[in-house]
């Protein structure tokens, strides 16, 4: 990765963001900082980048919204076809695994951005109609104890070839949203298509403020929330 640095090599403050951006280019230590450097910059040092890419908010709330239009026909159309086979199968997984298996699914997607989202924990458990408030609150836990994992491992996965790869793939993108965002960025992240697990680890990359990273993680919670009760809707809305 890289950083950009003025012509004089001085940081330039945002302080509507709380970050730090650079002008001309120079390599990026990924190496943790210590925890007084993090207070003493106040949330990031951030990558600037040569890209004019204008980040807005309105494309990222559209995404959003058609991917859980999307959903809720997939969970009608799958409930109308394929309902007791897919009650079945769900059932069997609850009986084998138990809650805490489904559990198990949240860090393949909010540590190791595997395409497996927690949204399929939350459908089985949906399917096979465990508690609802213990559903979303193991799932949400989970996925917020992920979520302070990639933080801390962001700066290492930098250094493991193909995900380092995959990093550099969306720092462009990445370091425009953390521009543009500050730690919303992450809580973005949380709650639309934006990749969670990415969010949290160029968090730690750039060496976020924890407390502030913690609470935009927090905003998982509506999300399963919300997909939740979306599922269940699409689920009991199909004919019989």
């Amino acid at each position: 990765m890289c950083i950009h640095t003025p012509q004089g090599g001085r940081p330039t403050p945002d302080t509507e963001h709380g970050l730090t951006t650079h002008g001309a280019c120079k390599t990026l230590n990924t190496e943790p900082k210590t925890h007084s450097a993090a207070v003493e910059s106040d949330a990031l040092d951030i990558q600037a980048t040569t890209s004019q890419e204008e980040v807005r908010l309105w494309p990222i709330i559209k995404q959003t919204l058609i991917a859980m239009l999307v959903l809720f026909i997939l969970v009608g159309l799958a409930a109308y076809f394929f309902k007791d086979p897919l009650t079945n199968a769900a059932t069997w997984l609850i009986e084998k695994f138990g809650l805490w298996g489904l559990v198990a699914v949240v860090p393949l997607s909010d540590v190791l951005s595997l395409p497996v989202p927690p949204e399929v924990a939350l459908f089985i458990a949906m399917a096979t109609q465990q508690p609802v408030a213990l559903t979303i609150t193991l799932l949400s836990i989970a996925s917020v104890l992920c979520g302070s994992i990639s933080f801390k491992l962001g700066p290492l996965l930098t250094k493991i070839d193909f995900i380092g790869a995959r990093i550099e793939k969306w720092r462009v993108r990445g370091e425009a949203l953390f521009r543009h965002w500050g730690v919303w960025t992450v809580a973005i992240g949380a709650i639309s298509p934006v990749p969670y697990a990415m969010t949290c680890w160029f968090a730690g990359i750039y060496n976020m403020r924890y407390s502030r990273f913690f609470l935009a993680t927090l905003f998982r919670i509506p999300r399963f929330i919300a997909y939740y009760y979306l599922f269940q809707l699409g689920w009991i809305s199909a004919p019989v």
